[in-house]
């Protein structure tokens, strides 16, 4: 079992309990949370879970973008709901929810750690239904991340009740069978982590190794099922952190929150920004912008950019100097009057902070979501540090800007 002190000074004594030892004073209209998980099914999201700065959860909340509400669901069960749990992992298939491990404190104060897997089928019953996985022959977990391949789920890390770990499962939906899989440059053991998906291939980000005290900022991509692991190369390194969010969006992750940083700025890679904005002048071999996004894009001097769609513009450029507006580079550029181009640096980037942002936050989560318009991350509740959020926030990486949406209810 893990010992209470795992996460001493790193979140109180309890790796749950993150309101011990605070000034915690919950919401009494809003049912805030950290610890939970949320998925996309069927164009609607899914939460459930997670730890409310007093007790351990298991009710399930359906959010609709369309209508900007929320719903609280009493699934039925065959034979009973998933106990309350928090550090879970949970998946979709585009249809179903799927619940896997997790952990809480029983009555007695004691660890307790879940190997199993449900099954939530949103379309069975008035409420949907929940299905205990009979076949998963998985390890206990929590603080562990996965990810959707085809009819598999693959699991990396997290905490056994023992140790931290790097192991990479791969699982069937269907059975919960489970079986190890044995790639090459595994990545150093570590908790609390987060995963994003592209396709076939899979990225973690960060996390933490408690026997090391180790926060980690370090990025690794391995192509499921028969790929090896191999290090993301960047110049710009990630915060040393963990608790946070990435989700793979279009043709970038984006990476959002955590423990250490305690920054409510958003991280992409590649850096990339495109506007119809976009001119070139050749006396003073800068680049312009008529809207005024390049710091918002997170384009720093020393930065190397791409430019791509110009007529006599492409190639690639050094920052010497950046302000919102213009940039001026190293190389000779022609002139060219404003047109759509495309700027991309092959690194992480730091985007500017909109005024109208959610506050920073760690052990919250993070999906892509169409709210009717456009795909959005959305990143709901988490831990501020003495108290939990309900919150939920919309973000379109297209303009660099945030909107806040309906806080889920209280029960």
């Amino acid at each position: 079992m893990m010992k209470k002190a795992l996460l001493t000074g790193v979140i109180c004594v309890s790796a749950l309990l993150l309101s011990c030892g605070s000034n915690f004073e919950p919401f009494p209209d809003f049912m805030g949370r950290h610890g939970h998980t949320a998925v996309v099914a069927g164009g609607l999201m899914y939460v459930f879970g997670g730890h409310d700065g007093g007790d351990f959860l298991n009710d399930l909340w359906k959010y609709d973008p369309a209508t900007d509400q929320w719903t609280k669901l009493n699934p039925a069960s065959s034979p009973s709901p998933p106990p309350a749990r928090a550090y879970h992992a949970a998946v979709s298939d585009g249809t179903n929810m799927y619940v896997i491990g997790g952990y809480r404190e029983d009555d007695q104060g004691t660890d307790v750690y879940y190997d199993d897997m449900w099954r939530y089928e949103p379309n069975t019953g008035a409420d949907g239904t929940w299905f205990p996985v009979g076949g998963y022959s998985g390890p206990q977990l929590m603080g562990h991340s996965a990810v959707v391949v085809s009819t598999d789920v693959y699991l990396f890390g997290g905490h056994d009740g023992t140790d931290f770990q790097n192991d990479l499962y791969r699982c069937l939906l269907t059975t919960g069978a489970c079986s190890p899989l044995s790639p090459a440059n595994t990545p150093a053991v570590r908790a609390f982590h987060s995963a994003a998906v592209n396709g076939s291939t899979m990225y973690i980000l960060g996390g933490w190794d408690e026997d090391l005290d180790l926060y980690m900022s370090d990025v690794h991509t391995i192509s499921l099922p028969g790929g090896d692991w191999a290090v993301v190369p960047t110049t710009t390194a990630l915060p040393l952190d963990a608790f946070h969010s990435a989700v793979y969006f279009g043709t970038e992750l984006f990476f959002f929150g955590g423990k250490v940083a305690s920054t409510n700025a958003v991280w992409q890679y590649p850096g990339t920004y495109t506007n119809n904005t976009i001119a070139f002048v050749s006396g003073d071999k800068t680049i312009t912008d008529s809207e005024s996004k390049f710091i918002d894009a997170g384009f720093e001097a020393g930065d190397s950019i791409v430019v791509s769609g110009t007529v006599f513009n492409d190639g690639t450029y050094t920052i010497v100097t950046v302000a919102a507006g213009v940039i001026d580079v190293a190389e000779p550029v022609a002139d060219e009057t404003p047109l759509t181009a495309t700027l991309v640096v092959d690194d992480w980037v730091r985007k500017g902070i909109p005024t109208t942002s959610p506050a920073t936050r760690y052990a919250h989560t993070a999906v892509i979501l169409n709210d009717t318009v456009s795909d959005k991350m959305y990143v709901f509740g988490g831990w501020s540090g003495s108290f939990d959020y309900s919150d939920l926030w919309a973000y379109d990486p297209s303009t660099n800007t945030w909107e806040q949406k309906a806080s889920i209810p209280s029960q």
